[in-house]
């Protein structure tokens, strides 16, 4: 599941990535980020994988499509957690979105909001 991480105000959102995503969790974010994309034109976003334990292949799905809809509409991404998923995710996100994207680790949290925000 997704969780709405409360430093999140105006064109910067965070979400903690709990457990193994789903369809559902996508159903959930992303009419969400659709609307920040909608208002802000380009948006700032942090996950949170500390307790991200992978994708159903129908979750995976929707996370490309998410960023094959909003590949230039994302300016930053910073992503927080373990270094190894971090590093995977950072790679494979590179190809798909023209976002900055910077990978911190568990407890540089606060490093993460102020980058976003710079």
């Amino acid at each position: 599941m997704f969780e709405k991480m409360p430093e999140s105000e105006g064109n910067t959102v965070g979400y903690k990535a709990i457990g193994k995503l789903t369809d559902e969790d996508y159903k959930a974010i992303v009419p969400e980020l659709d609307a920040l994309v909608e208002e802000h034109d380009s948006i700032s976003v942090l996950f949170d994988i500390e307790s991200f334990e992978g994708w159903s292949l129908k979750a995976s799905f929707d996370d490309l499509r998410f960023v094959m809809k909003h590949h230039s509409d994302v300016k930053k991404l910073a992503i927080v957690g373990d270094r190894k998923w971090e590093e995977e995710m950072a790679k494979c996100s590179k190809f798909f979105i023209s976002a900055e994207i910077k990978t911190f680790e568990t407890g540089e949290m606060s490093q993460a909001w102020e980058w976003l925000k710079e």
